[in-house]
């Protein structure tokens, strides 16, 4: 393995610890500390709660040698006690820095691995982008992308950065990317776009008189009146668009909907 791929996989696994010590646990704080200091990580027991992507960054803890399964008594003394859903990381970040660069067996799978969990965490709970256009890189992400450029996991445009086809094995075991390497993202934003074309250019008469005809758009009504009369694709039933008092909010971007309505609005006012 290459020097920038066992560097990644180092950085990789030491993000992944840290990360796992931020996981809500409920167990007493002498045994489930959050890595604050990027620093002590030692002993401090963690549980991935059956969460797909949690389960998949113990085990590549586990798999490096940094982390055991645990049935620790701190663990025990919630009532829990699954010997499957927790694990202690057995090294201080520099002790785990340590014990992977004495390991000169590092595999290409466990790079995967590696590589699969952090995606699996980044995208789950923290909006990592999946497309494959050019993105912005996220803030306290730096050194691990450059690594990943340095693999070929990204590549370079400008300033930006976008996800290469070598990232595809992992991206289709997220479901982020299908079987020909279009991304879900991107593929859902196109289709988002060519639906909000058609509902400005279908806008019901009662619905350009009562938000369009003058001042500021009402935007959470407007989201309301969406929720009620767009349906699978087009304006139905169109008849009292008051405001409904109580109405609650099914579909999550009923709002998102409406400020694109109110910003298409906006434009075309000049």
């Amino acid at each position: 393995m290459s020097p920038d791929r066992r560097a990644l996989y180092e950085e990789l696994v030491v993000w992944l610890a840290i990360r796992m010590t931020q996981v809500i646990v409920d167990l007493p704080r002498e045994h489930h500390r959050p890595c604050e200091d990027g620093v002590r990580t030692k002993g401090c027991v963690v549980e991935h709660g059956f969460l797909s992507a949690f389960e998949a960054a113990c085990a590549v803890l586990h798999g490096a040698g940094v982390a055991a399964p645990s049935t620790h008594s701190g663990a025990e003394a919630t009532g829990k006690g699954e010997a499957g859903a927790y694990y202690q990381l057995l090294h201080d970040v520099p002790e785990i820095r340590a014990h992977l660069r004495r390991n000169l067996k590092t595999s290409a799978r466990q790079l995967s691995e590696a590589v699969g969990a952090f995606l699996r965490v980044t995208t789950e709970f923290h909006d990592m982008p999946t497309t494959r256009y050019a993105f912005a890189v996220p803030k306290g992400y730096g050194p691990i992308f450059t690594l990943m450029i340095n693999c070929g996991y990204l590549e370079r445009v400008g300033d930006d950065v976008k996800w290469s086809s070598r990232v595809a094995p992992q991206m289709r075991a997220i479901y982020a990317w299908d079987k020909e390497a279009n991304s879900d993202e991107d593929l859902y934003e196109a289709r988002t776009a060519a639906e909000m074309e058609k509902m400005w250019a279908t806008l019901p008469l009662k619905v350009q008189r009562a938000f369009f005809s003058g001042g500021a758009v009402d935007v959470v009504s407007l989201a309301i009146v969406i929720e009620r009369f767009w349906i699978e694709g087009e304006w139905r039933y169109i008849d009292d668009i008051a405001p409904k008092s109580k109405v609650r909010f099914q579909q999550r971007d009923s709002l998102r909907k409406a400020r694109d309505l109110a910003q298409r609005y906006e434009k075309s006012k000049g």
